[in-house]
């Protein structure tokens, strides 16, 4: 994860402070790894949501 904001920020300009997963899961390390990692905040999938009528918003 390091590697990866160091090369966000040389390429951007800036670091990121705030995490927004895609259809990502989550369990009881998430957030203790994202803090060690500096993210200030994060928006995260609510679990076990389903749309039937939309597949685009399927998060498994």
């Amino acid at each position: 994860m390091q590697i990866i904001l160091e090369d966000f920020g040389e390429a951007l300009g800036f670091r990121p402070y705030t995490y927004v997963p895609c259809c990502g899961s989550k369990n009881e390390h998430t957030y203790p790894l994202l803090v060690e990692f500096g993210f200030r905040q994060v928006m995260a999938p609510v679990a076990f949501r389903y749309f039937p009528d939309r597949p685009e918003m399927h998060c498994w």
